[in-house]
């Protein structure tokens, strides 16, 4: 029988525009001054009591500059983690400062507590989940097990909230994460593989593309720029498409929507709307037991053509820092040939919109002026 170990993560303020109420909501629906600073400890007190019988340890994983003197947390082991040893990624906060790029805070702090637990406890699997939301997590190590005795379950398996399917964007949801410690350990590590070389822009892609190269490179047998889509017109080429079949067929598992509906973000439950919106955009566990995982497959077909659906220009920034050996001259053709197709069509595509439409371009410069001034 698997022995679990929890990991509470995340900052013990957890600031933002977005919480349960809100969730469903685009970020610029988001009026500013909703702007929250939710104080995470007596939420993470409440899971520990109510939860912490389960897991054999508990681990809260959090910074050094938001832990007070007087923190404690019975039933739980606090440790801490500095900005200054991330990755020199950074984005500015609501106030201007440079900060930590959220991906690798997330993924760091996470690595440091399934460290902790493969050091000092004998666990054999890790749930790890966020400090500023509640989630009923008997409901979910109880669907871990049953899935656990299904003859399609291997080591490999993480289980991922759900599977994102809005707007044909396909990737995954990273409010939690469970899986075989050794597996976790590796899943959040691959964020900081080749200097941390960002694959993707969105934290929901990047990750499975990361650790689809990293830890199922081989088994796809798939070509290197199949990693490193376009953001153009929302859509995969189909060898990108092939790497996403594969990660939903033998690695990631949605749970359940019976424990999605659980969580309390920074302290407000999901509103029904938010409920409705996540049911109806991603892919739970029930849609799976109902349809079959082939079917769900299925829903990643119709891949747009390739030069399309690369991020060449990425794809060409990694091969020249981390290929070890020159591109062949075939190589470089087949690179320049598609960085020169998707050049040409998202110029007479644009050159099109606007003979089409001759005051878009007056219209955006319009917004932009405004959200200057505004801001």
């Amino acid at each position: 029988m698997s022995k679990f170990g929890l990991v509470i993560q995340g900052t013990l303020i957890s600031s933002g525009r977005k919480t349960g109420k809100s969730a469903h909501m685009g970020w610029r629906k988001i009026p500013k001054e909703d702007w929250v600073e939710y104080d995470c400890r007596e939420n993470i007190r409440t899971v520990i009591k109510e939860f912490g019988h389960l897991f054999e340890s508990v681990v809260i994983s959090t910074w050094k500059n938001d832990v007070k003197p007087d923190d404690s947390f019975q039933g739980a082991t606090l440790i801490t983690s500095d900005d200054e040893t991330l990755p020199k990624k950074y984005r500015k906060d609501q106030k201007g400062q440079l900060i930590p790029d959220n991906r690798f805070r997330q993924m760091f702090s996470g690595l440091a507590g399934i460290e902790y637990l493969e050091k000092h406890s004998g666990v054999d699997m890790v749930v790890k989940i966020r400090t500023d939301q509640y989630i009923d997590l008997v409901s979910m190590l109880e669907f871990i097990k049953q899935a656990q005795a299904l003859k399609r379950y291997t080591p490999d398996v993480i289980f991922v909230p759900s599977i994102m399917a809005e707007d044909k964007r396909y990737c995954i949801l990273d409010f939690y994460f469970a899986g075989s410690l050794p597996i976790m350990k590796a899943f959040h590590a691959s964020l900081f593989e080749y200097d941390a070389f960002e694959f993707e822009p969105s934290i929901h892609r990047e990750l499975w593309l990361k650790y689809a190269y990293t830890a199922h490179r081989s088994a796809l047998s798939m070509p290197e720029y199949a990693y490193f889509p376009a953001s153009y017109k929302k859509a995969y080429c189909e060898e990108t498409l092939q790497v996403f079949q594969y990660m939903v067929s033998h690695v990631f598992w949605p749970l359940s929507f019976d424990c999605f509906q659980t969580i309390v973000w920074r302290g407000s439950p999901f509103s029904k709307e938010a409920l409705e919106s996540e049911r109806r955009n991603n892919i739970f566990q029930e849609a799976v037991s109902e349809k079959g995982i082939e079917e769900i497959s299925s829903l990643l077909s119709g891949g747009c053509p390739r030069f399309l659906g690369i991020d060449w220009r990425r794809y060409a920034d990694f091969r020249r820092r981390f290929f070890r050996k020159p591109s062949s001259l075939q190589e470089e053709i087949f690179l320049f040939y598609n960085m020169t197709l998707q050049i040409t069509f998202r110029f007479f595509a644009r050159l099109g919109y606007f003979i089409l439409h001759p005051f878009a371009f007056l219209e955006g410069a319009k917004r932009r002026i405004l959200r200057f001034i505004q801001a």
